[in-house]
Protein backbone atom coordinates (compact mmCIF):
# COMPACT_ATOMS: atom_id res chain seq x y z
CA UNK A 1 0.00 0.00 0.00
CA UNK A 2 1.77 3.14 -1.20
CA UNK A 3 1.92 6.05 1.31
CA UNK A 4 0.33 9.39 0.30
CA UNK A 5 0.96 12.72 1.43
CA UNK A 6 -1.57 14.17 3.03
CA UNK A 7 -2.94 17.99 1.39
CA UNK A 8 -3.24 21.12 3.50
CA UNK A 9 -7.01 22.37 3.76
CA UNK A 10 -7.51 24.94 1.47
CA UNK A 11 -7.59 28.48 3.25
CA UNK A 12 -10.91 30.19 3.25
CA UNK A 13 -11.99 32.67 0.28
CA UNK A 14 -11.96 36.10 2.25
CA UNK A 15 -15.11 37.98 1.69
CA UNK A 16 -15.74 41.62 0.81
CA UNK A 17 -13.88 44.09 2.84
CA UNK A 18 -16.86 45.38 5.51
CA UNK A 19 -16.50 48.96 4.63
CA UNK A 20 -16.87 47.52 0.39
CA UNK A 21 -20.05 46.08 1.70
CA UNK A 22 -21.46 48.91 3.52
CA UNK A 23 -20.45 51.39 0.43
CA UNK A 24 -21.70 49.23 -2.14
CA UNK A 25 -25.29 48.50 -0.13
CA UNK A 26 -25.54 52.51 0.44
CA UNK A 27 -25.51 53.17 -3.74
CA UNK A 28 -28.17 50.80 -4.15
CA UNK A 29 -30.63 52.07 -1.44
CA UNK A 30 -29.19 55.75 -3.09
CA UNK A 31 -29.65 54.20 -6.52
CA UNK A 32 -33.28 53.06 -6.17
CA UNK A 33 -34.37 55.99 -4.89
CA UNK A 34 -33.30 58.11 -7.81
CA UNK A 35 -34.56 55.64 -10.33
CA UNK A 36 -37.60 55.18 -8.49
CA UNK A 37 -38.65 58.83 -7.87
CA UNK A 38 -40.15 61.16 -10.90
CA UNK A 39 -38.82 63.42 -12.50
CA UNK A 40 -37.99 66.94 -11.10
CA UNK A 41 -40.00 69.17 -13.13
CA UNK A 42 -42.03 71.67 -10.69
CA UNK A 43 -46.05 71.18 -11.22
CA UNK A 44 -48.15 73.97 -10.15
CA UNK A 45 -52.24 74.53 -10.46
CA UNK A 46 -53.71 77.90 -10.49
CA UNK A 47 -57.12 76.37 -11.04
CA UNK A 48 -57.86 79.03 -13.67
CA UNK A 49 -57.85 76.69 -16.94
CA UNK A 50 -61.03 76.73 -18.56
CA UNK A 51 -62.26 72.90 -17.96
CA UNK A 52 -65.05 71.14 -16.80
CA UNK A 53 -63.54 68.72 -14.09
CA UNK A 54 -60.43 68.81 -11.54
CA UNK A 55 -59.76 64.92 -13.52
CA UNK A 56 -59.07 67.33 -17.10
CA UNK A 57 -56.00 68.64 -14.77
CA UNK A 58 -54.75 65.59 -14.12
CA UNK A 59 -55.96 65.57 -10.45
CA UNK A 60 -57.25 62.24 -9.26
CA UNK A 61 -59.86 62.04 -6.60
CA UNK A 62 -59.00 59.07 -4.14
CA UNK A 63 -62.36 58.23 -2.49
CA UNK A 64 -65.54 59.98 -3.84
CA UNK A 65 -67.14 59.36 -0.67
CA UNK A 66 -65.41 62.30 0.73
CA UNK A 67 -66.68 64.19 -0.97
CA UNK A 68 -67.78 66.39 -4.55
CA UNK A 69 -64.65 68.17 -5.83
CA UNK A 70 -65.30 71.26 -8.54
CA UNK A 71 -64.12 74.43 -9.61
CA UNK A 72 -65.49 77.28 -8.81
CA UNK A 73 -66.04 81.12 -9.48
CA UNK A 74 -64.19 82.96 -5.82
CA UNK A 75 -62.78 86.42 -5.99
CA UNK A 76 -60.33 86.05 -3.31
CA UNK A 77 -58.39 83.37 -5.12
CA UNK A 78 -55.67 83.41 -7.73
CA UNK A 79 -57.16 84.16 -11.03
CA UNK A 80 -60.65 84.63 -9.55
CA UNK A 81 -61.11 80.37 -9.74
CA UNK A 82 -60.61 78.00 -6.81
CA UNK A 83 -60.66 74.09 -6.51
CA UNK A 84 -63.55 73.22 -3.95
CA UNK A 85 -64.34 69.94 -1.79
CA UNK A 86 -67.63 69.61 -0.46
CA UNK A 87 -68.61 68.40 2.11
CA UNK A 88 -69.86 64.53 2.03
CA UNK A 89 -71.05 62.28 5.05
CA UNK A 90 -70.24 62.55 8.81
CA UNK A 91 -69.01 58.91 8.53
CA UNK A 92 -67.10 58.73 5.14
CA UNK A 93 -63.15 58.64 4.55
CA UNK A 94 -61.05 62.05 4.29
CA UNK A 95 -61.45 63.63 1.09
CA UNK A 96 -58.33 63.89 -1.34
CA UNK A 97 -57.31 64.81 -4.36
CA UNK A 98 -53.75 63.81 -5.78
CA UNK A 99 -52.06 64.48 -8.79
CA UNK A 100 -51.57 61.76 -11.18
CA UNK A 101 -48.14 61.82 -12.69
CA UNK A 102 -46.22 62.25 -9.29
CA UNK A 103 -44.69 59.62 -7.41
CA UNK A 104 -42.01 61.32 -4.92
CA UNK A 105 -41.20 60.39 -1.32
CA UNK A 106 -39.24 63.72 -1.25
CA UNK A 107 -40.73 66.95 -1.99
CA UNK A 108 -41.81 70.58 -1.32
CA UNK A 109 -45.42 71.33 -1.85
CA UNK A 110 -47.57 74.42 -1.16
CA UNK A 111 -51.65 75.02 -1.08
CA UNK A 112 -53.36 78.06 -0.24
CA UNK A 113 -56.69 77.00 1.66
CA UNK A 114 -59.25 78.25 3.69
CA UNK A 115 -62.04 76.53 5.71
CA UNK A 116 -65.60 77.87 5.52
CA UNK A 117 -66.37 76.73 8.73
CA UNK A 118 -65.10 76.85 12.73
CA UNK A 119 -64.71 73.12 13.06
CA UNK A 120 -63.36 72.53 9.70
CA UNK A 121 -60.05 71.69 8.41
CA UNK A 122 -57.76 71.79 4.96
CA UNK A 123 -54.44 69.98 4.32
CA UNK A 124 -51.71 68.59 1.75
CA UNK A 125 -51.42 64.66 1.27
CA UNK A 126 -48.35 63.74 0.69
CA UNK A 127 -46.13 60.37 0.21
CA UNK A 128 -49.76 59.48 -0.57
CA UNK A 129 -50.39 55.34 -1.48
CA UNK A 130 -53.99 55.59 -0.48
CA UNK A 131 -56.19 56.88 2.35
CA UNK A 132 -54.43 54.40 4.54
CA UNK A 133 -50.78 54.69 3.94
CA UNK A 134 -49.96 58.82 3.67
CA UNK A 135 -48.37 61.98 5.69
CA UNK A 136 -50.86 64.85 5.77
CA UNK A 137 -50.29 68.45 7.24
CA UNK A 138 -53.56 70.10 8.03
CA UNK A 139 -54.50 73.49 9.61
CA UNK A 140 -57.48 72.58 11.62
CA UNK A 141 -60.06 75.29 12.90
CA UNK A 142 -61.22 73.69 15.40
CA UNK A 143 -58.06 73.11 17.69
CA UNK A 144 -56.96 76.09 16.26
CA UNK A 145 -53.56 74.40 15.61
CA UNK A 146 -51.55 72.74 12.66
CA UNK A 147 -50.98 69.08 12.92
CA UNK A 148 -48.49 66.80 10.83
CA UNK A 149 -49.63 63.19 11.11
CA UNK A 150 -48.79 59.77 9.70
CA UNK A 151 -51.50 57.22 8.76
CA UNK A 152 -50.26 53.75 8.87
CA UNK A 153 -52.62 50.54 7.62
CA UNK A 154 -55.21 53.19 8.66
CA UNK A 155 -54.01 54.22 11.72
CA UNK A 156 -53.27 57.94 12.40
CA UNK A 157 -50.00 59.01 14.43
CA UNK A 158 -49.97 63.10 15.18
CA UNK A 159 -45.69 63.16 14.55
CA UNK A 160 -46.21 67.08 15.84
CA UNK A 161 -48.38 70.20 16.31
CA UNK A 162 -48.44 73.61 17.02
CA UNK A 163 -50.65 76.83 17.87
CA UNK A 164 -51.93 78.18 14.93
CA UNK A 165 -54.85 81.56 13.69
CA UNK A 166 -57.23 79.76 11.29
CA UNK A 167 -60.07 81.34 10.63
CA UNK A 168 -62.89 80.40 8.56
CA UNK A 169 -63.30 82.29 4.94
CA UNK A 170 -59.28 83.34 5.50
CA UNK A 171 -56.65 81.94 2.73
CA UNK A 172 -53.32 80.66 4.30
CA UNK A 173 -50.74 79.38 2.54
CA UNK A 174 -49.75 75.76 3.55
CA UNK A 175 -46.35 74.32 2.43
CA UNK A 176 -44.67 71.04 3.63
CA UNK A 177 -40.74 69.87 3.03
CA UNK A 178 -40.20 66.43 3.13
CA UNK A 179 -36.17 65.04 2.64
CA UNK A 180 -35.70 62.01 4.23
CA UNK A 181 -36.62 61.84 7.64
CA UNK A 182 -37.36 64.86 8.16
CA UNK A 183 -40.35 67.38 7.58
CA UNK A 184 -41.21 70.91 7.68
CA UNK A 185 -44.82 72.36 7.57
CA UNK A 186 -44.88 76.39 6.62
CA UNK A 187 -47.75 78.59 7.48
CA UNK A 188 -47.66 81.74 5.88
CA UNK A 189 -43.39 81.52 5.06
CA UNK A 190 -43.31 80.73 8.80
CA UNK A 191 -42.08 76.87 9.74
CA UNK A 192 -44.55 76.12 12.19
CA UNK A 193 -43.63 72.18 12.55
CA UNK A 194 -40.07 70.57 12.45
CA UNK A 195 -40.56 66.57 12.81
CA UNK A 196 -38.58 63.55 12.52
CA UNK A 197 -40.40 60.32 11.39
CA UNK A 198 -38.08 57.38 10.82
CA UNK A 199 -40.29 54.71 9.79
CA UNK A 200 -39.68 54.12 6.02
CA UNK A 201 -41.67 56.05 3.71
CA UNK A 202 -42.65 54.55 0.10
CA UNK A 203 -42.83 56.74 -3.17
CA UNK A 204 -46.40 58.40 -3.36
CA UNK A 205 -48.57 61.15 -4.63
CA UNK A 206 -48.93 64.60 -3.98
CA UNK A 207 -52.35 66.62 -3.34
CA UNK A 208 -55.11 68.22 -1.32
CA UNK A 209 -56.87 66.78 1.48
CA UNK A 210 -60.26 67.55 3.89
CA UNK A 211 -61.93 65.57 6.55
CA UNK A 212 -65.00 64.21 4.86
CA UNK A 213 -67.40 66.70 6.65
CA UNK A 214 -65.40 69.61 5.87
CA UNK A 215 -66.05 72.11 3.16
CA UNK A 216 -62.29 73.85 2.11
CA UNK A 217 -61.36 75.83 -0.73
CA UNK A 218 -58.34 75.59 -2.46
CA UNK A 219 -56.50 78.48 -4.60
CA UNK A 220 -53.15 76.48 -5.73
CA UNK A 221 -50.86 73.85 -5.97
CA UNK A 222 -46.99 73.48 -6.19
CA UNK A 223 -45.13 70.85 -6.56
CA UNK A 224 -41.31 70.41 -6.41
CA UNK A 225 -39.53 66.97 -6.51
CA UNK A 226 -36.52 67.16 -4.59
CA UNK A 227 -33.56 65.25 -4.78
CA UNK A 228 -33.93 61.83 -2.79
CA UNK A 229 -32.40 61.15 0.45
CA UNK A 230 -32.33 57.70 2.27
CA UNK A 231 -33.92 57.31 5.86
CA UNK A 232 -31.55 56.78 8.45
CA UNK A 233 -33.16 53.38 9.05
CA UNK A 234 -32.34 52.18 5.55
CA UNK A 235 -28.41 52.38 6.46
CA UNK A 236 -28.07 51.26 9.76
CA UNK A 237 -28.22 47.59 8.80
CA UNK A 238 -25.53 48.16 6.23
CA UNK A 239 -23.40 49.94 8.75
CA UNK A 240 -24.14 47.38 11.26
CA UNK A 241 -22.59 44.63 9.08
CA UNK A 242 -19.53 46.36 8.82
CA UNK A 243 -18.35 45.77 12.72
Amino acid sequence: MEDRALSPPAAPRAGPHPARRVLVAALLVLATLLLGGDDNRVRRWTFVDDVATPADLGLSVADPRGGAWELVDDPGATGARALVSRAGGEDGPPAAIVARDVRVRDVRAMTRCKVSATDHACGLVFRFVGLSDHHVAQLDASGQRIVLSAVRSGAVRVLAEAPAKVGTGVWYELAIEAQGDTIRVRQDGDVRITAHDTTPSRLGAVGLWTPSASEAGFDELVIEPLTPSPQVIELVPFFAKSG
